[in-house]
């Protein structure tokens, strides 16, 4: 890595750690609080939208790097940072106000379908048996869903200290290692990148259990987002060693474990006619602290398992389309040891 980006990344962990210490002071002092219900994976009543310091770092992160060097911000770019100023903003105001459900799908539909119109799409993808798929115009559609769906899967995961942020950081080193350093796409996807690292490592000086703050929507909601529209930022000419859509699908291995556990989840709360959007303790990291594991080893094993997600976006960039199989092999695993441990728990007399 280059002296000048490990500068940066301190000089960015330092500023979201400060202002994530202000925004502790500032939320006590204006009651905005998350008070532990029986769904609740805390017991103490925490100051939330902590999550505003990733935001602030990386929005200033990529200002300042188009400000003091000679990358002007390009207009895909400038599409991205409106767009997650906007999805932080209604996730701010969610954590503020609880906004109804439909509010916010409809805000947040709006945004993934005005950065689909203005960034453009992937029409092809590579499957295993399958080969490359044309689909045309329903690529758009795969996109916003694709948008909208990882916003609030990042949401719903981040129930348990440091998981959200922990995860983002693991996933921003495994876009600058497959991507910065390897394929070389837009500088400015790189420090993007080096944002989220740098901004979820600060925040993490606060957020690690026992946790102190917590990120709340407006950082869950924006990681998602840009997570989701990295791929779409990537150069889309016929020169460029990376399609949209060969990184969109790296995107989501990079994302396996989050979206592994919300579409069992959802799938499973589904089947049994439950409200999916109802506020639950049903993902697999929340039944292993409910089990009885603490916040710091969920969180760590999740890290770990999204180390594992570099490894298979590397495979399948380097043209193994067949490991796109093995989220689905691990995740397998992850059920068999959340349920082993969930018994034993069972099994074990109270004192």
């Amino acid at each position: 890595m280059d002296v000048r980006l490990l500068y940066l990344l301190l000089f960015q962990i330092a500023i979201a750690y400060g202002i994530t210490w202000g925004l502790r002071r500032w939320a006590r002092r204006f009651n905005i609080m998350d008070v532990p219900n029986a769904r609740s994976s805390h017991k103490q009543v925490t100051p939330r939208g902590g999550g505003t310091a990733i935001v602030l770092t990386v929005i200033l992160s990529v200002l300042g790097f188009a400000l003091f060097t000679e990358n002007s911000l390009s207009s895909q770019m400038i599409v991205y940072l409106v767009g997650s100023v906007l999805i932080a903003i209604v996730g701010f105001l969610d954590d503020l106000l609880s906004l109804p459900a439909k509010q916010r799908f409809a805000a947040q539909g709006l945004v993934a379908l005005g950065t689909v119109v203005l960034l453009g799409y992937p029409t092809q993808f590579s499957l295993p048996l399958l080969g490359t798929l044309d689909v045309g115009i329903i690529g758009a559609i795969i996109t916003v869903i694709w948008i909208v769906g990882l916003i609030n899967a990042y949401n719903f995961m981040d129930g348990i200290d440091g998981i959200a942020a922990g995860n983002a950081v693991i996933v921003g080193l495994g876009w600058l290692m497959l991507f910065g350093l390897t394929f070389t796409p837009d500088a400015h996807v790189i420090v993007l990148a080096l944002g989220i690292v740098g901004g979820c490592l600060g925040f993490l000086g606060h957020n690690w259990s026992p946790a102190r703050i917590f990120m709340g929507d407006v950082g869950s909601t924006f990681l998602g987002y840009t997570f989701a529209v990295l791929p779409l930022l990537m150069p889309s000419n016929p020169d460029s060693p990376v399609s949209p859509a060969a990184a969109l699908v790296a995107a989501a291995l990079l994302l396996w474990p989050f979206l592994f556990d919300t579409v069992l989840t959802f799938t499973r709360r589904l089947l049994r006619g439950e409200n999916v959007f109802a506020a639950h303790r049903q993902h697999l990291y929340q039944r292993l602290v409910i089990a009885g594991l603490p916040h710091q080893l969920v969180t760590s094993a999740y890290m770990v398992l999204a180390l594992l997600g570099i490894v298979f976006a590397k495979a399948y960039l380097g043209g193994n389309t067949i490991v796109l199989l093995a989220p689905l092999l691990v995740g397998v695993g992850l059920i068999g040891v959340t349920y082993l441990i969930a018994k034993r728990q069972q099994r074990t007399p109270s004192l």
